[in-house]
């Protein structure tokens, strides 16, 4: 029913560094190879777990890491507090959403998911990432405690609704956006109407105007959007 009402007129993905229009891409900001090498091999050191997303395809880590990167997701429950539904990503993308390769191909990356079960390893790693984001030439944010996810310079949930909406001619106090993670913070921060998922964390929660009556399994977004924009 909603299909008929409404039609998507655009799509931003891969925490905003990549934006299409009737499947033309109108902005891309990817991390170099040499970027992704370097990161990696910031990641490697400490045994932080990595995934590396290409634009297209499958994500890819090392061959030479599997043994271990495998064995930090052993256990079939989550560990140390690591919320199910991250710990279930990690196994799907071990179960075949993962090409192992011997090095990464050429070519430019979306970003790169860091993730460790340990909280005080991770906390460091990202608050390195974050203190060194400059010379790394890249952007630092996380979508939970447990992980750190690495994107082209000055590129964020943010600023892709902003060249999104420039794109279409919207103005900014026309906005709104709903979320849930640490990684929607900058989404909050340029959006003008602002949402959270019930499920969001409370320190996500206060930072936006509103708060949606359903978490995201109870289709919460879908529910918002229907009760103030559907309603008779």
């Amino acid at each position: 029913m909603y299909l008929k009402i409404f039609a998507v007129n655009g799509i931003i993905s891969s925490n905003g560094t990549i934006g299409e229009v009737d499947g033309e891409i109108i902005f891309k900001h990817g991390l170099s190879l040499a970027q992704v090498q370097q990161i990696i091999n910031l990641a490697k050191r400490q045994q932080i777990y990595y995934e590396v997303f290409p634009f297209e395809g499958n994500r890819v880590s090392l061959k030479e890491d599997e043994t271990w990167m495998r064995d930090m997701i052993r256990s079939q429950d989550p560990i140390n507090g690591v919320s199910h539904s991250e710990w279930s990503s990690r196994q799907d993308a071990l179960a075949g959403k993962i090409d192992w390769v011997t090095k990464f191909p050429e070519g430019e990356y979306s970003k790169i998911y860091l993730f460790s079960s340990n909280l005080e390893k991770i906390t460091a790693f990202r608050d390195e990432l974050k203190q060194n984001h400059v010379q790394l030439q890249i952007s630092v944010s996380n979508s939970s405690r447990f992980n750190a996810e690495t994107m082209a310079y000055q590129t964020d949930k943010g600023t892709g609704i902003k060249e999104m909406i420039e794109h279409f001619g919207i103005n900014q106090k026309e906005t709104l956006v709903i979320g849930d993670s640490d990684n929607d913070r900058a989404m909050f921060e340029f959006g003008h109407y602002t949402v959270a998922m019930k499920n969001a964390r409370p320190e996500i929660q206060a930072l936006t105007s509103d708060v949606t009556a359903y978490t995201n399994e109870e289709d919460g977004a879908a529910k918002y959007l229907a009760k103030h924009f559907l309603a008779d």
